[in-house]
């Protein structure tokens, strides 16, 4: 390996290293809405996915057509709450198709 190659290993490690060790908390955020959004809509229940960073104190909440940026999964799950029966649970340690997660 030349010196460039070998480098670019070690950056790549590094960044690898980094990733496990900021990864996000994986969330999700359900529940069912107290009365319809507009006139004609009948789901009243929702589920939506987040990833929540707390060394960045920032979190991420997809949603179908929505996409929500707050300071953290409890904050979206207050947002929520106020205009619906919300829960908020955590999918650390869910076994998914893809395997286990990290505790």
């Amino acid at each position: 390996m030349c010196d460039d190659q070998v480098e670019h290993a070690r950056v790549l490690a590094a960044l690898g290293r980094m990733a496990v060790r900021a990864q996000p908390r994986l969330f999700a955020i359900y529940g069912e809405y107290r009365k319809p959004a507009f006139e004609g809509d009948d789901e009243l229940t929702f589920l939506s996915f987040g990833m929540d960073f707390p060394r960045q104190r920032q979190a991420v909440l997809w949603q179908p057509g929505e996409t929500w940026v707050s300071d953290s999964a409890e904050s979206v799950l207050e947002r929520h709450q106020q205009w619906a029966e919300a829960r908020l649970i955590w999918l650390d340690g869910y076994r998914t198709a893809h395997g286990p997660r990290r505790p």
